[in-house]
């Protein structure tokens, strides 16, 4: 397996991110994370793969580990092995790997989405997955992969087309508020687009990405300054019980909220008048579970 990707990303310091950025500090992420598990060998991480049917090999472990390419972007197969291997050695249960894979998974997704990459779909964790064995028989049976329910992160076509082009925006910034993880509610401000150099319907467009305590994308808007009307699409990405919704400020003190996209998946258009010349857009992740009955 080879760590290769193209592109780049990693969270800076700051509100604006970008692709090289993003991808510096998620590779530095990755190397402490097997500091911080005792830093096993290479050879040890190989074997601890072994009952899963994931793979790395000590060349691979050897040039992530030296950082020859700091701004390359790793293939999904190798964060999910190399993180598999690094909380396997720790002793973590299977659910806390499977949690913490997909956490990472969805945050290397998000930075390929900031670089204008292709991302595939990450399957939710199944709490329901047998977990695997380490034993000496389960180690020399050839790999078996476990069955796992796979739910689809991202849209596919005929949406696919109209969400590639909320999510490949190599282009853009996206300003990020920071969090806690336990946020009702997590926003970031679209801002508005620049009119001063519209395309040939008039419109000029902007787009913005919320993220959670881990990096990881839950949802993107598109918003389009028509002069007249304001023209908006957003989606969500994370199966995770948040919504996701647009919210329009006017200076008059009046709001206009868009309808929650959820579950993970859905894409939602609207279009809103203009009422003025001034308003505030923002993206906003709202946690519906935390509104059921206990």
């Amino acid at each position: 397996m080879d760590d290769q990707g193209r592109g780049s990303g990693g969270p800076p310091n700051g509100d604006v991110r970008s692709a090289v950025e993003l991808t510096r500090e998620f590779r530095q992420r990755l190397r402490d994370l097997r500091v911080e598990v005792g830093d096993p060998k290479a050879g040890v991480l190989i074997t601890k793969l072994a009952p899963t049917g994931l793979k790395l090999s000590p060349a691979t472990l050897s040039e992530f580990a030296s950082d020859k390419r700091p701004l390359v972007l790793p293939q999904a197969d190798f964060v999910e092995a190399y993180v598999t291997a690094c909380l396997r050695f720790r002793g973590d249960t299977p659910e806390e790997v499977r949690r913490q894979v997909y956490s990472w998974l969805n945050w290397r997704n998000g930075i390929a989405v900031t670089a204008g990459l292709p991302v595939a779909p990450v399957e939710e964790p199944d709490a329901t997955e047998e977990p695997v064995e380490e034993t000496p028989a389960a180690a020399e049976a050839p790999p078996v992969q476990p069955a796992r329910r796979s739910r689809r992160l991202w849209l596919l076509l005929p949406v696919a087309v109209l969400v590639g082009a909320l999510l490949v925006v190599a282009t853009q910034r996206f300003r990020v508020v920071a969090v806690a993880r336990d946020a009702n509610e997590l926003k970031v401000l679209i801002g508005r687009p620049d009119l001063s150099n519209p395309d040939s319907d008039g419109c000029a467009e902007r787009f913005a990405t919320v993220y959670n305590s881990l990096s990881a994308p839950m949802g993107t808007a598109k918003l389009e300054d028509c002069r007249r009307e304001l023209r908006l699409s957003w989606t969500d990405h994370l199966a995770d019980g948040y919504c996701i919704y647009v919210l329009i400020e006017w200076p008059d003190g009046s709001v206009d909220r868009t309808e929650k996209a959820c579950p993970a998946g859905e894409l939602e258009q609207s279009t809103i008048p203009r009422r003025g010349p001034a308003y505030t857009a923002t993206l906003t992740a709202h946690n519906v579970e935390q509104q059921k009955p206990s």
